[in-house]
């Protein structure tokens, strides 16, 4: 009887050891497909918030300059390594902080190459003004209440070596605007140019005029530089805007996770159309990455973050056709050309379920031209048009696979810096028998299309039934798609 109940007693015991152990294993497998879950849906309204005090908390004498009330983040990119903000579909740097609580925010990416103007002066006539305020501002989501509208850009001239802080008495009024000289100069002043925040190892343009004749840009070593004539150059292009000083944030500003801005759209859900989404998202389609262009008609335009490479990985090298004509190109039966190549070889079964065709504009633009004769007619009264609201050019190709085109989003190099990049292929042309690249460097050069050999990052246009099925729309996580 004793050992009867001493086994009863065991076995009770077991019994609850059992229990305890599969609630505790329940709770803990319960915890890590909850915690996955919260990390699929949360959105920015979700998480606990800081405000602009809270990101001004984090600066001081080693990582900022406070000067007349502003403060201006400046040294090496290992210290200013918190200032990094996702809106809009594209990732941002804080540059400075003003004494109302509002801040300025420069892109990270180039989003284009453009010429800047006739002359080196910013105002509402310069090619580079209309970009920004009319084809980079729509897609700006929530701008209204995320951004100061119709800030001030202190547009003025400098001719001092060392840029001094020069008010404008007139300055141009605008939604988006540029970095001017003197606050590139407080960015490296705690560092050296090569080394500073800013420096992302291409070309790209000030606002700031030297004279009447050169304008300060930065080359891809970082350094100020005042000696290239804004019409007979095709820089890089970092939009800056001005936040309101009472929005709210999520984050923690750093590269793997940027301060998210409580207003802006939610991330994508499994089941949203692709179409509803942002310029400058990542996708990931057919097993390689692209960012989101725009939309248009239903369809989703996207241009691929990486090179076209081999089935070992190489990156490949093509000429662009038999002549500036893309048309040329993907009629010819030349797999030497990228045209052919892309409408051929790299068009796979699997990527025709998610594509349509689309219209490319062939449109020319010079050095000395509106980057809006890519697609728009040439002649004064439309290029004062938006380019959406342009009278379209003939002078297109309607197909499956192209090419960025000059102007357009993300049509520059989207890369860690010059040293690991390539010459790349765009649509546009220069003259009758040019065709130009986006140089390694960020810039735009031109090259013999039969015999100059350069890389492609394919643009395609996604059909309207394409959805979402997860992912954040990052790099590092893009939307996963299928079709509906």
């Amino acid at each position: 009887m004793k050992n009867q109940k001493k086994i009863i007693i065991l076995l009770t015991v077991l019994s609850v050891i059992m229990i305890i152990f599969s609630k505790s294993y329940a709770l803990f497998q319960t915890t890590i497909v909850s915690d996955k879950s919260v990390v699929e849906i949360t959105t920015a309204s979700e998480l606990p918030t800081i405000t602009v005090n809270d990101i001004k908390a984090k600066l001081n004498s080693n990582n900022s300059i406070t000067e007349d009330a502003i403060t201006y983040l400046s040294g090496s990119k290992e210290v200013i390594n918190f200032n990094y903000v996702w809106y809009s579909g594209k990732l941002w740097r804080i540059t400075s902080i003003n004494q109302d609580g509002t801040m300025k925010l420069i892109t990270e990416d180039l989003i284009t190459a453009i010429t800047f103007n006739t002359n080196p002066i910013y105002n509402k006539d310069a090619w580079i003004y209309q970009f920004l305020n009319e084809d980079f501002l729509d897609t700006l989501y929530n701008k209204e209440n995320i951004i100061v509208e119709d800030s001030s850009w202190n547009a003025v001239t400098d001719a001092n070596q060392v840029p001094q802080k020069l008010e404008s008495s007139t300055p141009i009024k605008g939604d988006v605007g540029l970095l001017t000289s003197y606050e590139y100069y407080k960015a490296y002043e705690k560092t050296d140019s090569l080394n500073n925040y800013l420096n992302v190892g291409y070309y790209w343009w000030l606002i700031t005029a030297y004279d009447n004749i050169y304008i300060h840009s930065v080359d891809l070593n970082g350094n100020l530089i005042h000696n290239y004539q804004p019409e007979l150059y095709k820089f890089g292009v970092r939009p800056m805007i001005v936040l309101k000083p009472n929005l709210k944030f999520t984050g923690s500003g750093t590269k793997n996770n940027p301060y998210k801005i409580v207003g802006d759209k939610k991330v994508g859900v499994k089941g949203d159309f692709l179409n509803t989404r942002l310029s400058g998202e990542y996708v990931r389609v057919d097993n390689k990455v692209y960012r989101i262009v725009g939309i248009e008609n239903g369809t989703t335009k996207l241009t691929s973050v990486d090179y076209v490479r081999d089935k070992d990985n190489n990156i490949l090298l093509k000429s662009f056709g038999s002549d500036i004509n893309y048309a040329n190109s993907v009629a010819s039966k030349n797999l030497d050309y990228w045209g052919y190549y892309l409408n051929n070889t790299w068009l796979t079964e699997n990527l025709k379920k998610y594509i349509t065709e689309g219209t490319y504009y062939l449109g020319q633009s010079g050095n000395n031209q509106s980057y809006k004769t890519s697609i728009c007619e040439n002649n004064v009264d439309n290029l004062l048009k938006t380019t959406s609201l342009c009278q379209k050019t003939n002078k297109t190709w309607y197909g499956f696979i192209g090419l960025p085109r000059t102007g357009e989003m993300f049509s520059s190099q989207l890369g860690d810096g010059y040293i690991y990049l390539k010459d790349m292929w765009i649509l546009t042309s220069p003259s009758d028998t040019k065709v130009w690249f986006v140089s390694y460097n960020g810039t735009l050069a031109f090259g013999d299309p039969t015999s100059w050999l350069a890389v492609a990052r394919p643009s395609i246009n996604l059909k309207s039934n394409i959805i979402v099925t997860r992912g954040y729309g990052t790099k590092e996580r893009p939307y996963e798609l299928s079709v509906q």
